[in-house]
């Protein structure tokens, strides 16, 4: 039995691990430590691949964030300019176009300008970086969560939508009694049917017994109907004399 329930707990972990370990790294009590300490307890010297396994696949989650807050603030930025664009500024950006194209005046400090942004940004560190890389709370502490990355918002914009979104979800809808219990291989059908000699004499006193009872209630119908006779004779006779 035993080892059938490690068999399904294997499974059980395999599935849900790296979910669990990146939902641990989330919470600012443990982040990425205390899960490489729970691994290193569990695997040894194999901890670190899976330590880098996890790093990776949270790393690519928020990377899926910081696309799709980006792509909407294009969106956003977009239709504002469309709709704030005068007819003067499109003809002289038309205008500037075509200087350009025709050896027009090019000034080369913008060129270089977007070519530092460029850089400072392909350098600069992630909001997962930077949060993995200070130091955790108190590990006693009692927070909420979920309040933490709520009131982090400002500054850790796209890693708080993932933390929302990965901390939301629920890790099982079963007990864990009943998700790893063998009970179900120990209490075999067999053993929880009757056999037709067992079950023909349990029938016959259940059926006895409602028989009992409804003789019981029939009985003390008719003693209240005869009753009720009985005290409106005695009425009668006293209303006669």
């Amino acid at each position: 039995m035993v080892k059938q329930m490690q068999e399904k707990f294997n499974k059980y972990w395999a599935e849900y691990s790296l979910i669990l370990s990146c939902a641990a790294s989330l919470d600012p009590r443990y982040k990425l430590n205390y899960v490489q300490y729970c691994f290193n307890t569990i695997y040894g010297i194999h901890a670190s691949d899976f330590v880098e396994t996890i790093l990776s696949n949270l790393r690519l989650l928020f990377d899926e964030y910081v696309k799709k807050s980006k792509s909407t603030s294009s969106s956003l930025a977009g239709s504002s300019n469309v709709s704030n664009k005068n007819p003067v500024d499109s003809g002289l950006d038309e205008h500037n176009d075509n200087n350009a194209d025709f050896g027009g005046y090019f000034d080369e400090s913008d060129d270089y300008k977007r070519y530092l942004n460029e850089s400072s940004t392909k350098s600069e560190k992630s909001q997962l970086d930077i949060y993995l890389e200070e130091p955790e709370l108190e590990l006693n502490s009692q927070i909420d969560v979920l309040d933490y990355w709520s009131k982090s918002s400002v500054r850790y914009n796209e890693l708080s939508l993932l933390a929302h979104d990965l901390l939301a979800i629920p890790i099982s809808i079963v007990a864990s009694e009943s998700t790893f219990s063998m009970g179900k291989k120990v209490i075999t059908p067999l053993r929880s049917s009757l056999k037709p000699k067992r079950f023909k004499p349990l029938f016959s006193w259940m059926i006895g017994c409602e028989l009992r009872d409804f003789q019981q209630k029939l009985v003390a119908k008719r003693t209240m109907r005869t009753m009720r006779t009985v005290f409106l004779q005695f009425l009668f006779k006293i209303h006669s004399f």
